[in-house]
């Protein structure tokens, strides 16, 4: 399956298993948080400039998916591996 990086990430740290980086986990990605998304969803829909209009609402900071996983393991209790 494609996408689900950052739950099964978190997943595999919370249950104390190895969270798995394909690759040199050089790939980099951009996440934003679902309520900021929504928030500018429904700021758009009330606004009439918006009408025909393209936006991007995702974040403009990406991170690499290895530094994802070491962020993720430095948020857990335990210290998960990453293969």
């Amino acid at each position: 399956n494609y996408g689900m990086v950052l739950p099964r990430l978190a997943q595999a740290a919370l249950s104390g298993r190895e969270m798995i980086i394909h690759d040199d986990g050089k790939q980099s990605r951009c996440f934003a948080h679902v309520a900021d998304v929504v928030r500018v969803v429904v700021e758009m829909m009330h606004s009439p400039k918006a009408i025909g209009q393209v936006f991007n609402i995702g974040s403009d900071q990406p991170i690499s998916i290895l530094d994802l996983a070491h962020a993720v393991a430095a948020a857990v209790p335990t210290e998960p591996k990453i293969q």
